[in-house]
């Protein structure tokens, strides 16, 4: 293989024997060392960088040399994990990593970061290598970078994530560098995304902080700090469906781990609350009951609301989750059942409403009444099959199925209770909403009528509150009428004791222009009082007679605004000249 051909033939030859070589040396790897070290130090030419070494391959064409570089470390990606040592002997990490913080190439840089994260997982030789030679930076670097495409940070956060799972180093570098604040953006982001499809990035940065976090406890309550647990939750509730199981995982490993003394992750937990005022508890119970949902069954580790009348029997039960297990597992169960293991079950409890605890009592026993099924699907197995279990095989399975549909008929009716207790609820608080509402409408109309305010009146309401004014205004009319009566009573008395004939004629004409029933009595009162004179009736205040002209338009006015009629200029003369002449029959009469 000649360095030095411009031939395209022996470009083409080059890679050809390069894989030839490789299929040999991984399918005999005994005692091929020296050549596999050989064969490394060739490769590794096309991966050093432009420092004027003697060797290198100038004589090829950019193009050329692009390819050339690819298929070499796509070589060392296979070669390199059977034979760590030689590729560290070679110094094959040191030039791969030297070559990937100059490289300007996304291709290039996304094999080599790929080129490393498969050979740190194959060999913690090779991780430990890299993880004292600064590799953590260079991951950290290229996956905050915005400017790289998403394959390549993806690759990236990948190699982030095996070297904090198998470098003690890498993990301590990747807290001192503040990885998990990097981490912590990233999961910002994936919030904006909502609940579109998971991409392969998104599992990438899950993997990556559940990697770096769970590691350290240092990094832990750095994580926590930086609110990285309600993150997670809110891209629990907002996030694609394919996300879930792996942020279930992340958040009970995040409740089981030790968080140090400064702040704990269960109360972060229960302090939560989602965009739609929803707490943890209830966002994770409501994965467990969407995903009976999606099964399409009827679940037998819980009783919905719609289901309280009925239950399937234990055997109904098993062929339900039977069926449903071939197209779905029960992953998810498992890991909705670790976080509140973690919490602990009565104190999730005191955090939830009943329908939650309804269904958090099904979490709660999810192993025994799981176990129950698989007993049940063995027996049936052995049924279809012909099988004869022993008669101790078979006392332990019927015990078994008879232990867990024990437990399913007990938290049925927990369930029943809870479910019960919660519909008791929802009538009271209908009860005192409907006395809340009607009481607050008496006030409402209270108010209205006291301000007058006829704008938002119903008709009854305005008719019930014309009736009552015009009651009052009858009610105000009958005293004021009784008053004047008993005043004219006695100025009648007075009237009946003087001879004056104008004033008794005036009197007797304004009693009888009167409309009341009242004052008409009070003129048949005067008719007989003066029956010997023959007088006709007639109306007239008495308070005219015996004061002077200010004292009649007074007497006067007090008629009209009792009768709504007023006088002009001629009543006043007419109360003139009665005045004059009442004065002339008192001379006379005193004469007499």
């Amino acid at each position: 293989m000649s360095s030095q051909s411009l031939d395209g033939e022996d470009f083409e030859l080059r890679q050809l024997a390069w894989t030839n070589l490789t299929q040999l040396l991984r399918h005999n790897p005994a005692g091929v060392s020296s050549q596999a070290r050989s064969f490394f130090r060739v490769l590794l030419q096309y991966i050093q960088p432009d420092n004027g070494y003697k060797d290198w391959p100038l004589h090829w064409t950019h193009p050329q040399l692009s390819v050339l570089r690819q298929v070499a470390l796509c070589t060392l990606h296979s070669m390199a994990p059977s034979f760590p040592k030689a590729y560290e002997e070679c110094g094959g990490p040191v030039l791969i990593l030297q070559f990937l913080a100059g490289c300007s190439d996304s291709n290039l840089l996304e094999t080599g970061l790929h080129h490393m994260h498969q050979a740190c997982t194959a060999s913690p030789l090779l991780c430990a290598t890299w993880a004292g030679q600064g590799s953590m930076e260079l991951a950290l670097a290229v996956a905050a970078d915005s400017t790289w495409p998403g394959r390549v940070r993806r690759s990236a956060l990948l190699l982030i994530s095996v070297l904090c799972r198998g470098s003690t180093e890498a993990a301590q570098q990747f807290l001192q560098l503040e990885g998990v604040g990097c981490l912590c953006l990233e999961l910002e982001k994936l919030k904006l995304v909502g609940h579109e499809a998971a991409s392969l990035y998104d599992f990438a940065v899950l993997d990556a902080l559940w990697s770096g976090i769970v590691q350290s406890p240092a990094a832990l309550q750095c994580f926590l700090l930086a609110d990285g647990l309600g993150s997670l939750l809110d891209l629990l509730d907002q996030a694609a469906a394919a996300l879930r199981q792996l942020l279930l995982t992340i958040i009970a490993d995040v409740l089981g781990s030790d968080s140090g003394k400064h702040i704990q992750a269960t109360d972060l937990f229960y302090e939560w609350v989602s965009s739609r005022q929803q707490s943890a508890g209830h966002v994770i119970l409501e994965l467990w009951r969407q995903e009976e949902g999606g099964r399409g069954v009827a679940s037998p580790y819980c009783m919905t609301c719609q289901q309280r009348s009925t239950c399937l029997s234990p055997r109904l039960a098993a062929a339900a989750v039977g069926t449903a297990s071939k197209n779905s597992s029960d992953t998810l169960y498992m890991k909705v059942h670790a976080i509140f293991s973690q919490l602990g079950f009565p104190e999730a409890a005191s955090h939830v409403d009943l329908p939650d605890r309804a269904t958090l009592c099904a979490v709660e026993h999810y192993i025994a009444l799981h176990q129950g099924i698989i007993w049940q699907n063995m027996a049936d197995k052995f049924a279809a099959e012909g099988l004869d279990p022993t008669e101790e095989d078979q006392l332990r399975i019927k015990d078994n199925i008879k232990r867990a549909a024990g437990i399913r008929r007990s938290v049925k009716e927990q369930q029943q209770a809870l479910l019960q207790a919660h519909a008791d609820q929802l009538m009271q608080a209908e009860l005192d909403f409907v006395r809340a509402k009607r009481a607050q409408d008496e006030r409402d109309a209270e108010a209205r009528r006291y301000h007058k305010d006829m704008s938002n009146l119903t008709v009854k309401e305005r008719l019930a509150a014309k009736a009552k004014r015009e009651q009052m205004l009858l009610e105000s009319f009958a005293k004021e009428e009784e008053a004047f009566v008993f005043e004219d009573g006695l100025a009648l008395e007075d009237f009946s004791r003087r001879p004056s004939h104008a004033a008794q004629d005036e009197a007797m004409e304004r009693l009888t222009g009167s409309p009341s029933q009242a004052v008409h009595n009070a003129a048949d009162l005067l008719r007989k009082q003066c029956s010997d004179q023959k007088m006709e009736t007639r109306m007239h205040s008495p308070r005219s007679t015996a004061r002077g002209v200010g004292n009649n338009l007074q007497v006067e006015r007090r008629l009209s605004d009792f009768t709504g009629m007023e006088g002009d200029a001629s009543d006043y003369d007419d109360l003139q000249r009665d005045s004059a002449s009442d004065e002339s029959d008192d001379e006379g009469y005193e004469s007499d």
